[in-house]
């Protein structure tokens, strides 16, 4: 089964992928050839939670270490490399390996790459390539995607979360964002809600009300496609769970008062954007 679908990656990236690498970017100012030690490597997969069913593409694979790595955690996953002889090398390591049929590598520029199908993207670029990367992941990958990149951020997109790789760089999480700025109408409790949105990537500003009244957000967090936002209300906590898809809003509302708590089904519909 990876074998076919090792094999249709191959087939569909491999499309226009010649008339990619005969135009590459400045690769030493971009994604120099740095390779990640083995304990980083792993580092990059752990946050990025890379594991069986993921789609893992890895752009500037040098050695193909990463890619290698991901398959042995039993992803499919996919290298691309716009140096030529790498690509090779990285090959023969998965053969090596034995997980020639769970990757593919693929000498093409990274910026000319169809990878919006990937679920887990990982980067080791220069601040220049990330910043020109930035709105690609964005627009391509679909919400709830991960991105780890090592050593460098993505400038005013903050990080989901951070943390200190062994060798001592930074390593670095998004969680790409469905895109929830509008406003939103809902009812619980028999009540008409209204929510407006403000999106900064995955920053969130609320301005909330309830039959009118303008109410005070404790708590909003926008992670993927998950959205959580908690008020209070006349001493009644309202802690509202959903997943957004398109301009729906479903999930679950948990309703708090004086040590009583129920549950309620959510649903808010974007009336505007």
């Amino acid at each position: 089964m990876r074998s076919v679908l090792s094999l249709s990656l191959l087939l569909m990236l491999s499309l226009g992928g010649y008339a990619a690498a005969q135009s590459p970017y400045h690769a030493a100012s971009v994604a120099p050839f740095v390779p990640s030690k083995a304990a980083v490597v792993d580092q990059m997969l752990d946050l990025g939670k890379v594991g069986p069913g993921d789609y893992h593409i890895d752009l500037g694979s040098g050695n193909g270490r990463l890619v290698i790595a991901a398959a042995q955690r039993g992803a499919l996953a996919h290298g691309v490399e716009i140096n030529g002889p790498l690509v090779e090398q990285s090959r023969a390591a998965a053969r090596e390996a034995g997980v020639a049929d769970q990757t593919v590598f693929l000498h093409q520029d990274i910026f000319e790459t169809d990878f919006s199908q990937a679920t887990v993207v990982t980067i080791y670029l220069m601040p220049e390539g990330n910043a020109r990367l930035r709105p690609l992941l964005l627009e391509r990958l679909r919400p709830g995607s991960r991105v780890v990149s090592n050593t460098f951020g993505m400038r005013e997109w903050e990080p989901d979360e951070h943390i200190t790789g062994q060798a001592g760089s930074g390593l670095f999480l998004w969680v790409i964002p469905a895109q929830v700025a509008g406003r939103w109408e809902f009812e619980v409790d028999e009540r008409s809600w209204e929510l407006q949105l403000r999106q900064h990537f995955q920053q969130l500003t609320p301005a909330l009300q309830r039959d009118g009244k303008t109410l005070r957000a404790d708590r909003t967090l926008l992670r993927g496609r998950n959205l959580q936002l908690i008020t209070t209300v006349d001493g009644v906590r309202h802690a509202f769970h959903g997943e957004a898809q398109g301009d729906q809003i479903e999930g679950f509302v948990q309703i708090s008062s004086e040590g009583e708590e129920r549950v309620e089904r959510w649903r808010a519909h974007r009336v505007a954007r």
